[in-house]
């Protein structure tokens, strides 16, 4: 990836992302569901990264090349849009990491400052900084979830399964890495452990709450029920603060997106990914007012079609570009 950007580190950066909006969503889904959709979700994203590492060039680069500079660039400040719609309302549920405190606007609006301070300092130091975050976030849910097997009824797993919610889109959280970065042209080894764990979250999150008597579908009452080496309890700290780091990358990840969607149409990477934020902040306030449905169809269009479509059309053509240049120097010899 360019900028000094790796591969292992984006996928760190994207897990880091998607464990706090998976962790609140999937904690009250059932775990079938949740496995069902996390497997699609990560079928879409290997394939829309494939695309990527064949167009060799951010989404945004892409899109302008692909669509033409005015219609590309309607599309891409579409993108951007739903980006700043995506923090603001991930801004509103951040106060579920401290779900008996009245957090509100403190929290949201913290949070939204260190993201956008984050972004000020350039897309690899934000980067690099979640990556530094991704691996506190795994010690810390490993942590909860081994000590929250013991407490677990695996006979609860058996009952039926309730429909799945819309707030399951936050799964496709990840493909927003495409708009950010581009491929750095080294494959590499491909990152197992953030990749296992981007898969493998959010079902393990939605069993452990199902298996764990009295959590009510909230991971943060899961974990304050459960025993640390049969003595103490009080665990649920560590969730608020791994809740509260991972809303942090969730926040970021959109913003640099959006930073990034700037840069390609001329404007500032950074202070594209501040005025995300700032705009962010402003509609952090009060209760979510937009139809909901509208996060899953935006997340159908700007994490799953269009990247899909712009990416496999401009792969496409590298291609044949590539075999226009062989045919020529192959007729250039003879």
């Amino acid at each position: 990836m360019n900028e000094g950007v790796t591969l292992r580190q984006m996928a760190a950066f994207c897990f880091a992302a998607l464990s706090a909006p998976a962790v609140t969503v999937c904690a009250g889904q059932s775990w079938q569901w949740t496995l069902a959709a996390s497997l699609l979700a990560a079928t879409a994203e290997a394939g829309i990264l494939l695309l990527w590492r064949q167009a060799g060039q951010t989404l945004p680069r892409a899109a302008v090349a692909v669509w033409g500079k005015i219609p590309g660039g309607i599309l891409l400040l579409l993108a951007a849009a739903f980006a700043v719609l995506t923090m603001a309302r991930f801004a509103l549920v951040t106060d579920e990491a401290f779900p008996e405190t009245e957090v509100r606007p403190f929290v949201p609006l913290t949070l939204l400052g260190v993201t956008a301070w984050s972004c000020s300092r350039g897309r690899t130091a934000a980067i690099r900084a979640v990556c530094v975050a991704a691996m506190f976030l795994i010690a810390l849910y490993g942590t909860i979830f081994f000590f929250a097997a013991p407490d677990a009824v695996p006979e609860r797993l058996l009952s039926p399964p309730s429909p799945p919610s819309w707030r399951m889109a936050c799964l496709t959280l990840p493909v927003w890495a495409v708009y950010l970065a581009a491929p750095d042209g080294k494959r590499g080894p491909v990152p197992w452990v953030y990749a296992g764990a981007l898969l493998l979250l959010p079902p393990a999150v939605s069993a452990i709450c199902a298996a764990v008597p009295g959590s009510g579908g909230s991971f943060y009452v899961m974990a304050e029920s459960v025993k640390v080496l049969s003595v103490a309890q009080r665990i649920e700290p560590l969730v608020s603060a791994a809740l509260t780091v991972g809303w942090y990358a969730a926040l970021c990840l959109p913003a640099l997106a959006a930073g990034e969607v700037f840069d390609s149409l001329g404007g500032k990477r950074r202070a594209g990914a501040v005025g995300a934020c700032a705009l962010a902040a402003a509609g952090a306030w009060g209760k979510p007012s937009v139809c909901p449905e509208i996060f899953l169809i935006g997340a159908a269009i700007f994490c799953i079609f269009f990247p899909a479509l712009t990416l496999g059309i401009a792969a496409l053509k590298k291609t044949e570009k590539k075999i226009k240049k062989t045919v020529d120097n192959r007729d250039n010899r003879w």
